[in-house]
């Protein structure tokens, strides 16, 4: 378990996948993640979450306030030879998504996550390179 001042991120487990699934088809967010050639279910979640390169290893967190999911946070493409990953997925759920004055600098809870999943990355995995790409 990773703790932030507001939310913590812990493994993905099982029971996690119904609400990590209802924060991906929110708004259309789930035919960002969807293609004409795959289509992403429940079923081939954990597959997609867990998704990486030969050689590389993969760690899928949920992000939770109190005890309620309300987002996901994947690190994909782990090279322990490299020293390097990815930052794979973040999903937040809507009603989270605002800026509040209690997540880390006024932002978002998204932040207050990726800013501990980095600080996992390079202080826990020993990382020395860690990317993010964005679409839209």
């Amino acid at each position: 378990m990773i703790k932030c001042k507001n939310v913590f991120l812990k493994t993905i487990q099982q029971e996690d996948l119904d609400d990590i699934f209802r924060i991906i088809m929110q708004d259309d967010m789930g035919s960002a993640f969807s293609t004409a050639y795959h289509e992403l279910t429940i079923q081939t979640l954990i597959g997609y979450l867990y998704t990486t390169s030969k050689n590389s290893q993969a760690k899928a967190f949920v992000i939770r306030k109190g005890k309620k999911n309300i987002g996901f946070v994947t690190l994909n493409e782990i090279d322990p030879i490299k020293r390097s990953a990815s930052i794979g997925h973040l999903g937040l759920d809507k009603e989270y998504q605002k800026p509040t004055k209690e997540a880390f600098l006024g932002a978002s809870y998204a932040i207050e996550a990726a800013g501990a999943l980095m600080i996992y990355a390079f202080e826990i995995l020993n990382l020395h390179k860690l990317v993010a790409h964005t679409f839209g």
